[in-house]
């Protein structure tokens, strides 16, 4: 939908006044509306684009302060200016306890009605900069919340243990594979150092690495993929595939852990039927040799 353009709406049954005041504000660019009546004003379809209603405060249909609250209702975003013949002291609380912004003196002054829509218009604009910037806000709440929702999805359901640890090695957080894969629950590893998780033989290696990476900023084994050896609660060991990688502007590491027990168990199952396949293959070359010599003999 095409954005209207932002508009003045004049209120005033004296044409002469409605002619004057269009006038001099389509010079300065603004575009005018106009109704003879509160009646007339109060039956307009749309109020989206009003920013500065200039308001006669006697109308043949009644008052402006009699008609300001139910308008600041309909047009919450419009600046109401009444324009009066009074000036006294009683008159202009009363206009502004009804929710005016300002008023202006009959004869109206052009330089000080140009000052107050100015400043009217500097505040329009200003607003909508403000809710501009607050729906960007919430659009980004938004695709981040929606962007942490699919990441948990996948962090909860990777076959794989992920544990985010601080830079003093403390687990900050994880997977629920990680407490399938060693045995731990939740309130046995948050806030415990995640050397926890392996033998003791590497539990130096480890804080010896976190520590120069943090200091020189060596990284050895970030971005890298290793194999090592991890110890569940129970005690029982069992090879891992260990990928780490440094979240710095939070300060944080992520390791990705498989666990790798099937493939070492194939490997050495494959091992094994090659090494039985290789004696096999050299008995019988064995034996031949030993059939061929034994018939040479005779």
């Amino acid at each position: 939908m095409e954005k209207r353009q932002p508009a003045i709406l004049v209120v005033d049954d004296d044409p002469d006044m409605v002619r004057g005041l269009h006038r001099l504000l389509s010079l300065d660019r603004y575009h005018v509306e106009t109704a003879g009546s509160i009646a007339e004003m109060m039956d307009r379809p749309d109020w989206t684009n009003v920013f500065a209603i200039l308001l006669d405060r006697k109308l043949p249909d009644g008052y402006a302060e009699d008609v300001s609250p139910q308008l600041k209702a309909i047009a919450p975003n419009a600046a109401v200016v009444i324009i009066t013949g009074h000036s006294d002291l009683e008159s202009t609380i009363a206009l502004f306890r009804v929710g005016a912004e300002d008023y202006l003196l009959k004869p109206i002054d052009p330089d000080m009605l140009r000052d107050r829509l100015r400043r009217i218009d500097e505040r329009r604009v200003s607003r909508e900069a403000l809710r501009r910037e607050e729906t960007e806000r919430k659009r980004a709440e938004q695709a981040l919340r929606e962007s942490e929702k699919r990441m948990r999805c996948i962090l909860n359901t990777a076959a794989d243990a992920i544990i985010t640890i601080d830079q003093r090695g403390i687990i900050d957080d994880f997977n629920p594979a990680t407490e399938k894969m060693f045995g731990y629950t939740r309130e046995e590893l948050i806030g415990r150092n995640v050397s926890m998780l392996m033998p003791s033989l590497y539990r130096e290696e480890h804080d010896e690495s976190l520590g120069r990476y943090l200091a020189t900023g060596d990284a050895r084994i970030i971005g890298t993929t290793r194999e090592l050896t991890a110890q569940r609660k129970d005690g029982s060991m069992f090879p891992i595939e260990l990928s780490v990688s440094a979240v710095d502007h939070l300060g944080l590491f992520t390791g990705v852990i498989r666990d790798i027990s099937e493939r070492k168990a194939l490997q050495k199952e494959v091992l094994n039927i090659a090494t039985e396949e290789q004696r096999r293959i050299g008995q019988d070359l064995h034996d031949s040799i030993g059939q061929r010599l034994t018939g040479i003999g005779y």
